[in-house]
C-alpha cells in the first residue's frame, strides 16, 4: 500500500499554523503567564528604547522572531503556511511569495496607515 504523504504533511503544517496563530492571539491579549504584550516590543531595541537602535542587527525586521514569543509564533504561523505550499507549488515560487509577503508587510507597516 502506497501512502501519499504530501497532503498529510501539508495538512499538518496548516494545523500547526492554526496552533501558532492561536498562541499569537493569546499572547497579544495578555492571556499567557509572564508575558506582557505592552512591554515585549521593547526587546527589539537597545535598553528597550527605539531611539538607541536595534538590540542586534535585524532585531526589528528579519530576526525579530528571536526577540519575543509573539514574533516567534508569527514566524511559525507564516512559514508553516508557506511550507505547506511546497507540496503543490515550485520551491522558487514559494520563496518569491514569502519574500514578497515580507517586503509588502514591512513597507506597509512602515507607512503606518498613511
Amino acid at each position: 500500500m502506497h501512502i501519499d504523504w504530501e497532503p498529510i504533511i501539508s495538512a499538518a503544517l496548516i494545523a500547526f499554523a492554526g496552533y501558532a496563530k492561536a498562541r499569537m492571539d493569546l499572547l497579544a491579549h495578555g492571556r499567557v503567564a509572564n508575558y506582557d504584550p505592552n512591554q515585549e516590543w521593547r526587546k527589539k531595541w537597545k535598553d528597550g528604547d527605539p531611539r538607541r537602535g536595534e538590540k542586534f542587527l535585524g532585531s526589528s525586521t528579519v530576526f525579530v522572531m528571536f526577540t519575543d514569543r509573539w514574533h516567534l509564533m508569527q514566524f511559525f504561523f507564516l512559514n508553516s503556511i508557506f511550507a505547506s505550499m511546497l507540496f503543490f507549488i515550485d520551491l522558487w515560487k514559494v520563496i518569491v511569495a514569502r519574500v514578497l509577503f515580507g517586503l509588502v508587510f514591512e513597507l506597509s507597516y512602515r507607512a503606518g496607515g498613511k
